[in-house]
């Protein structure tokens, strides 16, 4: 009989024993003296392309060849299976019974190994083997036999191999023929008269198992095995250094243990246990935990990670939880001196409330500029520099007291320009305020904060005054306030355009520079062709101290008092730039730059503004003087003129009554004589 590349897509298998469960595609139930060959079985599950369905229940899930339940009996003879793949080859449960006899398994995979245990105390069965064949193979762990779980039952022996040979074999990880977790295999597993050729496995070529006390098989000739290093192996029973040491390490307080001491794992038959997983296979049954101690707790502290787990040579704390098994001699033990600490450590609490530490300063990252780390990460910085590693310079700090006295010096004199304005706009019928040009007063207390409306409107003004009176008779001496406006404008537009082209194009730079006493400010860098500006404003000032000195003479009747302003701004001008070329201060520098700028503003308001106000002041109070004296003249004339009438009557009066007497005298007499006569 010859079956030969089978593969089933449905869930119903080729050969049910003592049961309807549905698996993954059992094959055969064989009992024959003739030859038979089984091979290509499931070659799909090599590349993991397999795509029949699987059942859920545990006891059918994964099996490949040959599955037996519910006390069925199977029996093959003179039988070949060859080149299978899967998860698990035969599985039997329920006190089914399994012989085979000249029985051929070779060049075959399966993860869960030929024969897969898993049994308890009541779902158990028997396995048979004699006088078979195991060739080239594979598995995880355990490539013909992996005892996953077996309960200590009454019989002994439940699973025996017979004058059989085991060839080639090999597993990843653990028993390159079997692999025991069960602390009962010794009572029920035995091999018997058996031959083991060339097998291979990471640790135990031929068995693995918890230990050599009762989960190891019964071998026949395990003398004979024994002789062999690494052909048997166990789970890890003791801990050795892997390197001989000094008697006692010396070290101060709060050192770190050295690096590089560390401990090997062994089994009981003192043969190295080597951790090779890998994280497709991790579990917790592959994984050792240790702790660090100490036998003297009154004395000393351990600081940091005590706990820890080694897997693939890398250890670390795990946050798992799960059931640990500790073996016999799981211990070594280290002899550390504390040494007392010399003038190069320093002795603080820096891990521990309760114990000092020995230790020599270290900064990360390094004090710079020629800094010296004093303590854990804090450096002493040496003059000029500061920060946590001295990298940041000093800030110049700014005097407040100044700061605050020029910056209410400037809203005074703010609120001061915006009161001329006003007054300005109040007089503005005044003659001498007609005369000055009413938009440019304006002009130059707007921009007050600026040189280019202050200076250029104040050389403009001293421009028209000498043209009328310095300039040849024969030419045009005025200029018309519009090319006044106009020339004024271009000024403004050129600075405008110039100020928007380097905001743009973020042509102004902010730059960290040092003062003489090497604390840090920020400075402003302007482009290149700012030196075009600079040469128009000099030019200007330049014009203006000519044209200022040209009208020095005339008569002040006839011109503004605009030659002290314009002294007086070239001056301060002429000190702020000799101050900068000098080795002072910063501070002191801002202070005459403000200085300078107040007192200019000051002049310009007092020989401009105010004198001009003054003026106005003292004209009113001559005219309400002269309108005063005019009054009084006209009443003392027709006092006067009273006075006279009222004399001329009081004469006439007189007059009168004097000749009224003479006449009544002259009467009575002329009666007397009358009388006289006729007497």
């Amino acid at each position: 009989m010859e079956v030969n590349d089978f593969y089933s897509k449905t869930e119903n298998e080729l050969i049910q024993i003592a049961g309807s469960s549905k698996t993954n595609g059992i094959i055969i139930f064989l009992k024959t003296n003739i030859s038979s060959r089984i091979r290509n079985i499931h070659l799909c599950n090599i590349n993991n392309s397999c795509e029949n369905v699987k059942d859920s229940s545990k006891g059918y899930y994964n099996t490949d060849l040959i599955y037996v339940s519910k006390e069925g009996t199977l029996e093959i003879t003179d039988t070949v299976f060859d080149n299978a793949y899967g998860n698990k080859a035969i599985n039997i449960i329920e006190q089914s019974q399994m012989k085979f006899n000249n029985v051929t398994f070779s060049n075959s995979y399966f993860e869960d190994g030929l024969f897969m245990v898993n049994f308890n105390d009541i779902n158990y069965s028997y396995y048979d083997i004699e006088n078979s064949h195991f060739k080239n193979l594979t598995s995880i762990n355990g490539s013909v036999l992996d005892i996953v779980n077996l309960d200590d039952i009454t019989e002994d022996y439940i699973i025996e191999f017979k004058n059989s040979i085991f060839e080639n074999n090999s597993a990843l990880k653990f028993g390159g023929v079997v692999f025991s977790l069960s602390s009962y295999t010794k009572k029920h597993v035995s091999f018997q008269n058996c031959e083991f050729r060339n097998n291979h496995a990471m640790n135990g070529h031929i068995s693995f198992s918890l230990n050599n006390k009762d989960s190891e098989p019964n071998f026949s000739n395990i003398k004979d095995l024994k002789e062999i290093p690494g052909l048997l192996s166990t789970n890890p029973t003791k801990l050795k250094l892997s390197e001989d040491l000094l008697e006692r390490i010396s070290l101060f307080s709060g050192d770190r243990i050295p690096e590089g001491i560390s401990c090997k794992l062994y089994d009981d038959y003192d043969s190295e246990v080597y951790l090779g997983l890998d994280n497709s296979h991790m579990s917790l049954n592959n994984i050792f935990s240790y702790e660090v101690e100490v036998d003297d707790t009154y004395n000393t502290e351990l600081i940091g990670q005590t706990q820890s787990f080694c897997f693939n040579d890398l250890c670390t704390f795990p946050s798992v939880k799960g059931e640990y098994y500790p073996f016999e001699n799981n211990y070594i033990n280290l002899d550390f001196e504390i040494k007392n600490c010399t003038n190069d450590y320093l002795f603080q609490n820096i891990e521990s409330t309760t114990f000092k530490s020995c230790y020599k300063p270290t900064c990360n990252p390094l004090c710079k500029n020629n800094g010296e780390c004093i303590n854990i990460n804090i450096c002493k910085c040496t003059n000029h520099y500061t920060g946590s590693i001295c990298d940041e310079r000093f800030k110049m700090e700014r005097i407040k007291i100044i700061d605050y006295l020029m910056r209410i010096i400037e809203i005074f004199l703010s609120i001061v320009s915006a009161s001329f304005i006003i007054a300005i706009i109040l007089f503005k019928k005044e003659k001498n305020i007609k005369a000055a040009s009413i938009d440019f007063l304006i002009i130059i207390l707007v921009g007050l904060i600026g040189f280019v409306l202050v200076f250029g409107s104040i050389t403009l003004k001293t421009l028209r005054i000498y043209r009328i009176f310095c300039y040849k008779k024969s030419t045009k001496r005025t200029i018309d306030y519009r090319v006044m406006y106009s020339i004024l404008f271009c000024f403004v537009f050129l600075y405008v355009v110039v100020t928007g082209i380097y905001y743009i194009f973020d042509k102004i730079k902010l730059s960290a520079a040092l003062t003489t006493d090497y604390k840090e400010f920020n400075k402003c860098e302007f482009p290149k062709s700012q030196r075009v500006c600079d040469l128009i404003n000099y030019s200007v000032l330049m014009v203006g101290c000519y044209l200022s000195y040209s009208i020095r003479n005339i008569n002040s009747k006839f011109k503004e008092d605009l030659v002290v302003p314009v002294y007086v701004y070239v001056l301060c001008v002429i000190i702020s730039w000799l101050i900068r070329t000098t080795d002072i201060s910063l501070i002191v520098q801002d202070f005459f730059g403000g200085v300078g700028t107040i007192l200019s503003t000051i002049v310009i308001l007092i020989y401009i503004y105010i004198f001009k106000f003054i003026a106005i002041y003292y004209k009113r109070k001559i005219e309400e003087a002269s309108a005063s004296n005019s009054t009084n003249l006209k009443s003392n004339q027709n006092s006067n003129s009273n006075m006279l009438l009222n004399q001329n009557l009081s004469n006439s009066n007189t007059l009168l009554n004097q000749n009224m007497i003479n006449s009544n005298k002259l009467y009575k007499q002329n009666i007397s004589n009358s009388n006289m006569t006729s007497n």
